[in-house]
């Protein structure tokens, strides 16, 4: 990952830059330009360029590098003007260093076609979904039941020492009939009051509890008064203690990253034996058993996509990675951080097929960017890269410089 040197040091390589007159490389269209800096007036620099640079105009933006005592920094800057001989831009807002590359991503060559491919199966379900950050890390499904009805009898003959109440709740079309399915829908995150009388949790370590201020948070968001958010809680335990309800517990279940349902169990005799927090686990494997049971009945294969092609646009690459643009605002649910994608790369009568990592995500006002890092690309496939962006002869010297990051 890049680091951004501090303002004194950006300063200090600014001033470099012109008086050792350090060359600053900058590619486009397979062709090297080399910049030097022949004045630096407020927070304006102007460079004298090597030879003339077609296609570019004032308000573009270009990326830079240079080297300073053996360390390769980049920055980018904003044209102002542009003649043939010299260019003058804004100051760059920040530079660069620890790249662990050589060569900056370039805009790829109109003659070269980029496709990428899903690796993982993709659903679009009715359910409730979760950014994949804030799925939980469940244990996995430990119990194989032959079809859903078996697993509820298995369920309920587990359940029966504990609890004298079972319902299985699904979310399909986001039909919810109590704060709890949506508490529930929107978090992720276990519901488990032990006591109705003590109400919820006011710490949980394991981070898989909804707390009290964590439930008061909730309603606060979505418009809750704050002066009424104490009441709003104690109104809802009072109901269930209405309903004779002395121990409540709700588990939500996950297909991928869609909340499906939940596993609501409730007691209302006090000769059950105590629900100990620990065997929540076990609940949790037999939810994950019980999603597998109702794939393996196909119970989401409506919304399986066969197509694998991802919808984007290669903003630029480099010999290492590349970086796409992704108008889709559900990218972060089917383009994964640290997960893998296929890439094929076609340009010259010759085909590159490498897997690539997704290791930066982010979001502007108009499109969602993904960075990715290509994984594996033989030896032969990164000189004909690196030769057909750069536009010139891949050497032993860049081959020190190429490290895979992106």
């Amino acid at each position: 990952m890049a680091t951004v040197v501090k303002q004194i040091e950006k300063e200090f390589l600014i001033s470099m830059l012109y008086s050792e007159q350090i060359p600053v490389r900058y590619l486009r269209n397979r062709t090297e330009y080399v910049f030097k800096v022949i004045s630096v007036v407020g927070k304006e620099i102007q460079f004298h360029i090597n030879q003339p640079i077609t296609g570019l105009k004032p308000r573009m933006k270009m990326t830079l590098l240079f080297t300073y005592k053996n360390i390769q920094f980049s920055c980018s800057v904003v044209t102002i003007t542009v003649t043939n001989e010299y260019v003058r831009t804004f100051l760059p807002d920040v530079i660069y260093t620890n790249l662990d590359r050589s060569y900056a991503r370039v805009i790829p060559p109109p003659v070269m076609e980029v496709q990428c491919y899903y690796n993982e199966d993709r659903y679009v379900l009715p359910f409730p979904q979760l950014a994949p950050e804030n799925v939980p890390i469940l244990p996995a499904a430990n119990h194989t039941f032959k079809n859903t009805n078996e697993a509820f009898k298995q369920l309920a003959t587990w359940i029966h020492p504990f609890f004298d109440n079972l319902q299985v709740i699904s979310f399909r079309g986001e039909n919810f009939t109590g704060t709890e399915e949506r508490l529930i829908s929107d978090l992720g995150k276990i519901i488990y009051l032990p006591s109705i009388d003590k109400g919820f949790p006011r710490s949980d370590s394991s981070g898989r509890l909804v707390t009290y201020d964590l439930f008061k948070q909730y309603l606060e968001n979505k418009g809750q008064n704050a002066s009424y958010l104490d009441q709003a809680i104690a109104q809802l335990l009072a109901s269930k203690a209405m309903e004779g309800v002395i121990c409540d517990l709700w588990i939500p279940m996950f297909f991928l990253n869609y909340v499906v349902g939940c596993i609501h169990l409730w007691k209302m005799q006090t000769d059950k034996v105590p629900f100990k927090e620990s065997d929540i686990t076990i609940l949790n494997q037999y939810a994950a058993s019980l999603v597998s049971t109702m794939q393996s009945e196909g119970y989401f294969v409506a919304g399986y996509i066969n197509k694998k092609l991802i919808k984007c646009q290669v903003i630029d690459m480099s010999v290492s990675g590349f970086r796409i643009a992704y108008p889709d605002s559900s990218f972060s649910s089917t383009l994964k951080l640290n997960g893998e994608i296929t890439v094929e790369i076609t340009c010259a009568k010759r085909s590159i097929s490498v897997q690539a990592k997704i290791v930066r995500q982010y979001r502007t006002n108009v499109a969602a960017f993904v960075g990715c890092r290509f994984l594996n690309l033989k030896t032969e496939d990164l000189r004909f890269l690196f030769e057909f962006l750069y536009g010139k002869q891949f050497t032993n010297s860049d081959d020190d410089y190429l490290s895979g990051s992106v």
